[in-house]
Order: structure tokens, then C-alpha cells, then sequence
């Protein structure tokens, strides 16, 4: 799947889960990403998802969203802007601005306690954290 589709596919069904809940989706306050986890990279480090160059200072939420090549199995993980501060730094080419990335991998310690904290947090995409 290309990333394109997959955060495409992300985008259409966070939209979904938020229109339920009655939550207005604004592009600026919300960002939304994708990932497939079911392909052989992702099998190779045991991923649940990861993303990469994120940028808290252009959202106040953000939706992470997990599947399986079969477009099944969706998990949701939600993240303030200040949360996503906090993940590793990536340099991205030649940018000089700091960017961020996180994988959530299977059976492992932090990742747990990620999720623990963002697994189906609907309820951060009221909050404002800037």
C-alpha cells in the first residue's frame, strides 16, 4: 500500500470515529497519519505502527492510526501536540527544524505505556495543548 492510501485510509475512518462522537474535524487543530503494519518490515521489529515526521507545532491533536493489509484490526492511538514533543527526534533531510517519530512495537515496556495512554483517548481531542 502506498502512503498516499494509507493515510488516506487513516483520515477516512479517524473521521468516522470522530463524526460518532460528535467532535468537529479542523485540519489545523487535528492531524491525522496512517500505517500498515502488516507488511514485512513491520513484522521484522514486531510494529504496531510507526510514524515519522511529525510536526507538533502544526496540530493541537493528533490521531494515529494502526491497521492490517486487510484494512481490519483498527486501532486508534491519540496524542496531544505537547505528548508528541516528547517522542524521539528525527532530522528529515536537510531541514533544520526538529521533527518527530514513534513506533509502537509489541511487547515492549514504553510502547505498553504509550498505549496505555493513547489507545482510544477520544476524549484528548477536546483538550487544548498547544
Amino acid at each position: 500500500m502506498q502512503h498516499n492510501t494509507t493515510n488516506s485510509f487513516a483520515r477516512g475512518v479517524a473521521m468516522i470515529e470522530l463524526n460518532k462522537r460528535g467532535i468537529n474535524f479542523n485540519r489545523k487543530e487535528i492531524a491525522i497519519r496512517g500505517c500498515n503494519y502488516d507488511n514485512a518490515w513491520a513484522k521484522h521489529i514486531n510494529l504496531i505502527g510507526g510514524w515519522d515526521r511529525l510536526d507538533p507545532e502544526k496540530f493541537n491533536q493528533f490521531i494515529l492510526v494502526s491497521f492490517n493489509k486487510n484494512y481490519k484490526d483498527i486501532r486508534y492511538f491519540i496524542f496531544t501536540a505537547q505528548e508528541v514533543r516528547q517522542f524521539t527526534d528525527i532530522r528529515w533531510k536537510d531541514e533544520n527544524k526538529k521533527l518527530k517519530y514513534l513506533n509502537l512495537l509489541r511487547n515492549d515496556k514504553t510502547s505498553d505505556h504509550l498505549i496505555k495512554l493513547s489507545e482510544n483517548r477520544w476524549d484528548k481531542i477536546n483538550q487544548r495543548n498547544p
